[in-house]
């Protein structure tokens, strides 16, 4: 089930993103407190993807804050709201010149320890599932030490693209780049094949009925075309993969 909330109070301006983004203290209308979130105006069509792509995400697993639907504080607007977490983007650990990220020794750091991230080949099948090609600092969230959290969905599935079409997946990149021989290739190909494999036969149809749910705050005429988009792409995901992750098999023998 997904919250309904009205946003209360704003707090203030996100420290980055590209969507205007506001602190805001929410009201759930329930027992829970007023909780801090992140509120930002979409495009009716880019809300849905936002909301359908954290349900998704959340559903196979992987950190991605809790999605709400928030209005204004006069109701007259409708928001995406993605519930606090406490830590920082990458933005604050990755050195850059101007808005590239540079080539020096605490960026590999930084993303080897992506690379190694126990969620990273999820997260990467997820990425190519929901055709996200905007994964970058600004919407990867770090701890420091060793855990990351996914935020900002909104420019998944762009249209028009069809389910078989490929996409940058940024964090297959930073895996790649530190997965040289081919047996490790093979692996990480096996992998992504295996989780796809594994991927519940409902989930996204769980999380159509968990949206349609909230009867009255979804445009179910946007829902569906979203929907029957993951159902095809994900079909094509091994494929997909195959095409992406060359792999020479001479050197396997």
């Amino acid at each position: 089930m997904i919250r309904i909330g009205r946003v209360v109070n704003i707090v203030g301006k996100a420290p980055s993103g590209k969507f205007d983004a506001h602190l805001a203290y929410i009201n759930m209308g329930d027992s829970v407190p007023e909780c801090r979130a992140y509120i930002k105006e979409l495009h009716p069509s880019q809300l849905i993807i936002e909301l359908v792509c954290a349900i998704l995400g959340r559903g196979l697993g992987l950190p991605i804050p809790e999605p709400v639907i928030a209005y204004s504080e006069d109701g007259k607007k409708q928001l995406f709201a993605s519930v606090e977490v406490s830590y920082p983007d990458l933005n604050q650990f990755v050195e850059m010149r101007d808005t590239e990220i540079i080539n020096t020794p605490q960026n590999l750091i930084i993303f080897n320890k992506i690379a190694e991230w126990s969620d990273i080949v999820l997260a990467i099948t997820f990425d190519e599932l929901i055709a996200n090609g905007d994964r970058n600092t600004g919407n990867i969230l770090f701890d420091g030490v060793s855990s990351f959290t996914l935020i900002d969905h909104n420019l998944a599935m762009r249209a028009p693209f069809a389910p078989y079409f490929t996409i940058n997946n940024q964090l297959m990149n930073i895996k790649l780049l530190f997965t040289k021989d081919e047996l490790s290739k093979q692996r990480l190909k096996n992998s992504i094949n295996q989780i796809t494999r594994d991927i519940p036969k409902n989930l996204i149809i769980d999380v159509q009925k968990c949206l349609l749910s909230v009867n009255g705050h979804i445009n179910i005429d946007l829902l569906h075309p979203i929907i029957h988009f993951l159902e095809e792409r994900i079909l094509n995901l091994s494929d997909i993969t195959t095409r992406k992750i060359e792999v020479k098999q001479k050197t396997l023998c």
